[in-house]
């Protein structure tokens, strides 16, 4: 016997990504400049599957409880992939674009990463540097599939060559120079890095260029004497994840592996379930402002809410 057809408003409702109200847990943030993860998890969902042609398990960081990562950056755990609960509009980047670039940022990582490198040997910024330069490989070899991503992921990057104080702004104008080929930087180092991932595509396949090629540019940022501080360097491209499953962290000592990644740890601010949306917004200007961690002030990026959410994760509600 056949069931019940499917309303079609239901139906309606549910592939055009909508729910009732009486779905949403409460309090509702009323700001139209902020976007939560669980309106767009099944967008994510659909278009990873679009892309990649496999499924993806997504979820909010909020979900992993006390096991979540200190930071607001997505992330990777057990073929699972984590997003901020909530994102900030900004510089004309919206909550969904930030989701989409990190969804597929973090699913090329999954189809492209090999054996993970081991990090027993490393220095932070080795650590930093090798993960930026396979963020660009796995980028690279996700855009020859779509040549559209780039557009998706450039205008994440905004650094520029005045930039020039501290060993995050070089791996950021890296980043950018690795994936804008319009993008002009005059500096040696910059010049160098892109000619050693030029040089590399022939074997882009393999993830050992990466930590060729970050070896190699470790070795010659030497001379400009500016020391690697990772609480004090903030990637700009905050679309993409710690890169912690990029490594092998088993040999080294757990006090250490916080430094391995540079990170924007003043951007996310826990936030408790029972927050108002005034409350919220509070929260999100003021972890705005705590990101212009030096003098020249650079532009801040979008706030992120990490532990507890206004609203609930479609996978935790009954029914």
């Amino acid at each position: 016997m056949l069931s019940t057809p499917f309303p079609f408003q239901k139906r309606s409702r549910y592939f055009g990504f909508k729910l009732p109200k009486k779905t949403r847990a409460a309090p509702q943030v009323e700001d139209n400049n902020i976007t939560f993860f669980v309106d767009e998890q099944r967008k994510v969902n659909l278009y990873l599957r679009a892309l990649m042609a496999n499924d993806f398990v997504t979820r909010p960081t909020s979900s992993a409880g006390s096991g979540a990562r200190i930071g607001g950056r997505p992330y990777i755990e057990e073929s699972m992939l984590y997003f901020p609960d909530a994102c900030a509009e900004h510089n004309g980047i919206t909550g969904a674009d930030f989701y989409r670039a990190a969804a597929i940022h973090c699913a090329a990582h999954m189809a492209y990463m090999q054996k993970p490198l081991e990090a027993k040997y490393r220095s932070p910024f080795e650590i930093a540097l090798i993960s930026m330069i396979e963020d660009a490989r796995v980028e690279a070899l996700a855009i020859r599939r779509y040549p559209g991503l780039k557009t998706l992921w450039k205008k994440f990057h905004t650094a520029t060559p005045e930039q020039s104080e501290t060993a995050g702004d070089y791996l950021n104008r890296l980043a950018r120079a690795l994936i804008d080929e319009t993008y002009e930087d005059p500096d040696s180092w910059i010049i160098l890095g892109r000619r050693l991932f030029a040089e590399a595509q022939d074997r882009i396949d393999s993830n050992k260029i990466s930590q060729e090629i970050g070896l190699a540019l470790a070795q010659a940022f030497i001379p400009k004497h500016i020391k690697f501080r990772p609480r004090h360097a903030v990637q700009t491209a905050y679309y993409r994840d710690d890169n912690y499953s990029f490594w092998d962290f088993r040999e080294v000592k757990s006090r250490w592996r916080l430094v391995f990644s540079y990170d924007t740890p003043d951007q996310v601010v826990k936030a408790d379930n029972d927050m108002s949306g005034e409350v919220v917004q509070q929260v999100l200007d003021f972890s705005i402002a705590a990101t212009n961690w030096h003098a020249r002030k650079p532009p801040p990026t979008p706030s992120c809410i990490r532990n507890g959410t206004t609203r609930q994760s479609r996978n935790d509600r009954p029914g």
